[in-house]
């Protein structure tokens, strides 16, 4: 990997989520909890519509950055790609309250709807590929968490 241009580099810093990814365990769990300190500041600091072009934005970027690292991974969605767990959570706790009780349960509802992949979630995540589907997937599963956190919330 010494022989990686720097924006591979920057691909694969940004698509493990600062290198969270990399975790021997439970690399989604431990992306989707690197990323609730950046979605504490977005939802505190930021207003809705910069949140909605960042995590739009963002979502574009991945597509392409996903893409780039499972070609450089040689793998579809290896497990240390994390950008995806990122967005999904980041459009999880859109909007809401800075609140522990709902970045709680909005982390277990995410993680629940990431790893079992109800439909629409797995379809995303079988058949879109060139990391769309990668990034896809885990924002199909940032909603479903976001409608039950707006109903019960």
């Amino acid at each position: 990997m010494s022989d990686l241009t720097l924006s591979e580099k920057i691909h694969i810093f940004i698509a493990t989520g600062f290198y969270s990814g990399y975790s021997k365990y439970a690399s989604g769990t431990i992306g989707t909890l690197a990323a609730i300190p950046f979605a504490l500041l977005l939802n505190i600091y930021f207003s809705l519509v910069f949140n909605f072009i960042f995590i739009l934005l963002l979502s574009l970027y991945s597509f392409f950055i996903c893409w780039d690292v499972e070609r450089i991974f040689k793998t579809h969605d290896p497990k240390q790609i994390v950008i995806d767990e990122w967005l999904g959570f980041f459009v999880a706790v859109y909007g809401q309250p800075v609140n522990f009780k709902i970045y709680f349960w909005a982390f277990v509802i995410f993680r629940f709807f990431d790893i079992f992949k109800p439909f629409p979630v797995n379809h995303f995540d079988k058949n879109v590929g060139n990391g769309i589907g990668v990034v896809l997937d885990d924002i199909v599963a940032g909603l479903y968490t976001y409608i039950i956190i707006v109903l019960v919330f």
